[in-house]
């Protein structure tokens, strides 16, 4: 990472980080299966290692952050998809669930 995003991450370490719709996605996506990322519609424009890159950028803030909205649009384009592609969803989705709860 360059300078100035060392210096951003720094100076919002603490107070978080917001995560829009496609990285939050994203981010599920290569949860569930990292594999489905270049496949799935809405993230077909990533690949793997922007995922991991992903990863690690959230964990270098204590508070993942979202909204409401961003929440229900991610839970309508994954569930589109999900309930086709996915073998054992429900129990991965279970786990997402939970994960947004925390």
């Amino acid at each position: 990472m360059n300078d100035y995003t060392e210096q951003m991450i720094q100076r919002h370490r603490q107070s978080g980080v917001l995560v829009d719709t496609n990285l939050l996605l994203l981010y599920f996506v290569g949860l569930l299966r990292p594999e489905q990322i270049t496949q799935f519609k809405r993230t077909s424009t990533f690949s793997i290692s922007d995922f991991e890159l992903l990863s690690r950028l959230l964990g270098e803030f204590a508070r993942v952050l979202t909204t409401p909205n961003i929440l229900t649009e991610v839970n309508h384009q994954f569930l589109a998809v999900q309930l086709q592609e996915l073998p054992d969803f429900p129990s991965r989705y279970t786990a997402i669930n939970a994960l947004l709860l925390w």
